[in-house]
């Protein structure tokens, strides 16, 4: 539908530069759509202690990406505590060893990738590619927030997806409006932003920038109000639900009974299988060929919550019923966000 909707790692270090309580800002970046909390440990920064991640992952409930931008980084892999949800990369160009990275990709079951700086070439990613899961390139100075985006990176990562289509590709370094428009027609995994989601106190605004598009608007804003959907009673017959389904042309159709509460849902593969496999049966009803437990989107779930639930669950339906309690209220079609006006 939209293509690939990139995932945003928001740096701490935009926040520090701010002045920001680190506590208060993880609360925040939980609420405003951010899926990853970056970490930066720099050479010669001394702002933030791998000691503080445990802390902040409770309070957000976000898992970490940790950025390791150490001549060694050995020494803090061995401190870290991670676990399988977050991220980790250290530099090619620093002095680490396979062999650790493997022990420590078996001992916590986290992602792992390397992050490459600008002027280093890809070769030198050669030796390691069957050991990292994805690669951050750098677009900017690393352990430095604010820095602008240098677009030579863009030709870079074009070489890469070519080469290593399966490989997850990561962006970090000056990404702010401009920037994630060219990174979202790359098909990049994550984008990493700090100064430019804190530059407005609408944090919101600024990551529906970096998505290029609304998709922090609630179910209640575009999905299909119920005098438009195909409702059918639980003792429907076959032919009343099908005709029902092709006069509202929606390609499902609601089982509610009188308090609108949700039976079930009947699509049109459900009509199909019940003319291959009853052949017809003419006295089976609505209750026979439902689907009693469809998955179900509440009137206040944001569009991007329900587009990150169905890419991460691997779920194949595009047709929502919406509930306010156990009373529907609507239907959401993926295809609806495209007619919404306020996206």
């Amino acid at each position: 539908m939209f293509g690939k909707i990139p995932k945003v790692s928001c740096s701490l270090l935009g926040a520090i530069a701010r002045g920001y309580d680190l506590d208060e800002t993880a609360k925040r970046l939980a609420q405003i759509g951010i899926d990853f909390i970056h970490y930066d440990i720099a050479e010669g920064v001394d702002l933030l202690a791998t000691s503080k991640i445990p802390k902040l992952k409770k309070i957000s409930g976000l898992p970490v990406d940790v950025h390791i931008a150490l001549r060694d980084p050995s020494a803090i892999l061995g401190e870290i505590q991670l676990d399988s949800k977050d991220m980790v990369a250290v530099h090619v160009e620093s002095n680490f060893s396979l062999e650790k990275i493997r022990a420590f990709r078996a001992r916590v079951g986290c992602a792992f990738g390397l992050a490459v700086n600008v002027e280093t070439q890809l070769e030198s990613l050669d030796k390691c590619l069957d050991d990292i899961d994805f690669v951050l390139f750098m677009s900017a100075e690393p352990g430095v927030t604010g820095g602008a985006f240098d677009q030579s990176v863009i030709d870079k990562v074009k070489k890469f997806r070519k080469q290593f289509p399966d490989k997850s590709v990561h962006m970090d370094g000056g990404v702010d409006r401009k920037s994630a428009a060219l990174l979202r027609e790359l098909g990049v995994d994550v984008m990493v932003s700090g100064s430019y989601i804190f530059n407005n106190e609408d944090n919101v605004a600024q990551v529906v920038h970096l998505l290029g598009r609304n998709l922090f608007l609630p179910m209640s804003k575009i999905m299909l109000s119920l005098d438009r959907a195909a409702i059918v009673e639980p003792n429907f017959s076959i032919r009343q639900v099908a005709t029902e389904i092709e006069r509202r042309k929606v390609g499902i159709a609601l089982v509610l009974d009188e308090a609108k509460r949700l039976l079930g849902i009947i699509t049109d593969g459900d009509l199909r299988r019940w003319l291959i496999s009853d052949f017809g049966n003419v006295t089976m009803i609505a209750s026979d060929i439902m689907t009693k437990n469809p998955l179900v989107v509440n009137q206040d779930d944001r569009l991007l919550d329900v587009l990150r639930r169905h890419e991460s669950e691997n779920v194949s339906a595009f047709l929502f019923p919406v509930l306010v309690g156990n009373r529907c209220v609507g239907l959401f079609r993926v295809s609806d966000v495209f007619l919404s006006n306020e996206l």
